[in-house]
């Protein structure tokens, strides 16, 4: 008797066929781990790490340039004081002068050259002084030189805050848990990304600072050009207050009287300075000597009268003065030395 196959029995095959299929699968698999390893895990989200970056720089780095400010405005205190010393050295040698002056020689010499000057049209007499009080109190060439160090003298204290900064700023760094956009190598590099970037925001401002390149490519505080333009420009200021004063002092018309002593260019060595226009009043006085018994006193009161005005003009002019300049750097400085590391750490 024949039996029919039941369902049981047909199914066997077809779960024995899906066995086999399973199992070659898992062995399939096994061998692929065995051979690739665990697959990889999915890469982490990107790290945000402005916040971090700001609040460094306002924590660790703004605090260094106020301290930078601080020491560059120490500078310019230092920098009056050298002025006050260089004035009160002109004046301690104007007694010099008014010996020198009140010799009798000396009156000869003048009062000849007066003569001259009458009929020649000439300027001997206004030489004569002019080139006493250079010998025996200040030269033009010495009061130009006597600036210029002081105005150096500003460079080098601002160069020194500069590096005390950026070497802090670069131990500051090395500490950061973020990587900094501005460096591409370790933190010693901070100098060289530093004046890069300084470079970079003063061709974007077009070099309009108050003082014309007043930041040097290499991040000083004055280029040497910088302080050559100062120097120029105080001293041609000078000159032109001070040929103001002897106008209104009325010595103008008395040292045109004897030559033009107070003539010529502003910024030119010689009768147009302010140290020419000042000896050119005397010569203007010259004329005393043969009759007032005080003229030493009073070429003496005069002369020191002068040199407090030059004093307090090269410093304190609202528009050209040395102290308006300084301050004029400073903020400068500062400014572009914040913008510069703000950019280098946050981007």
């Amino acid at each position: 008797m024949d039996m029919k196959p039941t369902g049981k029995s047909r199914l066997k095959p077809l779960l024995a066929s899906i066995a086999m299929v399973v199992v070659g699968l898992v062995m399939i698999f096994a061998a692929w781990k065995l051979t690739h390893g665990p697959l990889p895990p999915p890469p982490p989200p990107p790290v945000e790490y402005g916040p971090k970056r700001k609040a460094f720089f306002e924590k660790e780095i703004a605090p260094l340039i106020a301290a930078e400010d601080d020491g560059n405005r120490v500078a310019i205190a230092r920098a009056e004081a050298r002025l006050d010393e260089v004035f009160a050295s002109y004046r301690r040698h104007v007694p010099e002068f008014a010996d020198a002056l009140t010799q009798w020689g000396t009156k000869f010499q003048i009062t000849k050259a007066m003569v001259k000057d009458k009929f020649k049209g000439t300027d001997e007499a206004g030489k004569i002084p002019t080139q006493l009080f250079a010998d025996k109190v200040v030269s033009d060439q010495k009061l130009t030189a006597d600036i210029a160090n002081i105005v150096n003298g500003l460079k080098a204290d601002f160069d020194a805050n500069r590096d005390v900064m950026l070497s802090e700023a670069t131990n500051r760094l090395t500490t950061a848990d973020f990587p900094v956009p501005g460096l591409n190598t370790p933190n010693s590099q901070l100098r060289t990304a530093f004046n890069e970037e300084l470079k970079t925001i003063l061709e974007k401002r077009g070099w309009q600072l108050p003082i014309v390149t007043a930041l040097s490519f290499a991040g000083s505080g004055l280029t040497t050009w910088g302080v050559e333009r100062i120097v120029q420009q105080v001293i041609t200021m000078l000159a032109a207050q001070m040929a103001a004063e002897a106008g209104e002092a009325g010595g103008a018309t008395a040292v045109g009287g004897v030559g033009g002593g107070a003539a010529g260019t502003a910024a030119e060595p010689g009768g147009g300075t302010a140290i020419g226009i000042v000896a050119g009043l005397v010569v203007g006085a010259v004329v005393d000597v043969w009759m007032e018994r005080g003229f030493k006193e009073k070429i003496t009161a005069e002369c020191n009268q002068f040199l407090e005005k030059m004093h307090s003009t090269v410093w304190s002019d609202s528009k050209e003065g040395l102290q308006f300049r300084f301050n004029e750097a400073v903020e400068s400085v500062r400014d572009c030395h914040a913008a510069t590391l703000q950019k280098i750490i946050t981007g």
